[in-house]
């Protein structure tokens, strides 16, 4: 039985066709392919099959651990996976609170194909949503009409998004000043003073604005977000110890 037919006996036709034709074409050149976004159904039904094939490798992307939707990737059997892109861009609707299901159907109205959609979510700040890269150009140049009134999509870096299921680690610490760089230091894992490099050159943003003072002043109900690292809400910043130092207690939220 071949990978076609296998593939129509747990996927519709389209979704089959494609993917036989992705595995076709990854044996033939050893380069890997990827496919649409898939729901989780979809996915599970798909990695049924591949796990059984000979010769093929297959990883789904869905942008964040536990997401419902995905694409998969599929490579001949021993491809180096490191540093491989499946395209995949995360965006923020600024301000949206529409059902995220609601939100499909708008970002859909935008101009993108379903299949170019992944998991759309509520996050900090508005509506979060994993796109394929090619979708996110569109949408930032015409955002997304929500009930009649239109809302900015900008493009984000996925350690400022808040995950559905994303795990929460409470941190208590001490700190001599509420310098950015010095609570930074207590939710990630790095030196203060490479905290305060990555900081001068742009990498971190405190209550979602870019800032590159390491001295910038930080205090309770702050969110800090170092990009490639994570995120962290300084939950509570007091009292002080007898040695003068500031008790901290710290949300953090870990990157992908």
């Amino acid at each position: 039985m071949g990978l076609l037919e296998k593939f129509g006996k747990a996927l519709d036709a389209g979704e089959a066709a494609l993917l036989a034709k992705a595995c076709e074409e990854a044996a033939a050149d050893g380069r890997p392919r990827t496919t649409a976004f898939m729901d989780a159904a979809s996915v599970g039904a798909a990695r049924q099959v591949l796990d059984e094939a000979a010769g093929i490798d297959a990883r789904p992307f869905g942008g964040y651990r536990g997401a419902q939707r995905a694409k998969i990737a599929v490579a001949p059997a021993g491809f180096d996976w490191e540093g491989f892109d499946p395209s995949l861009g995360y965006i923020l609707i600024k301000g949206a609170q529409a059902d995220p299901e609601e939100t499909v159907a708008y970002v859909r109205a935008s101009g993108v194909a379903g299949s170019d959609i992944g998991d759309v979510f509520r996050t900090e700040g508005g509506i979060g949503a994993i796109v394929s890269a090619g979708a996110v150009a569109r949408l930032l140049s015409k955002g997304v009409d929500i009930g009649g009134l239109p809302f900015e999509v900008v493009e984000s870096d996925p350690t400022e998004l808040s995950f559905p299921g994303q795990a929460r680690r409470e941190i208590k610490s001490t700190v001599n000043s509420m310098r950015l760089d010095a609570v930074a230091a207590c939710g990630f894992p790095a030196s203060r003073t490479r905290l305060a490099q990555e900081i001068e050159i742009g990498r971190a943003k405190l209550n979602g604005r870019t800032v590159t003072d390491p001295s910038a002043r930080v205090k309770q109900g702050d969110t800090i977000v170092m990009r490639g690292r994570g995120r962290m809400i300084v939950e509570e910043e007091g009292p002080v110890t007898k040695k003068g130092r500031i008790l901290l207690k710290i949300s953090k939220y870990s990157a992908l």
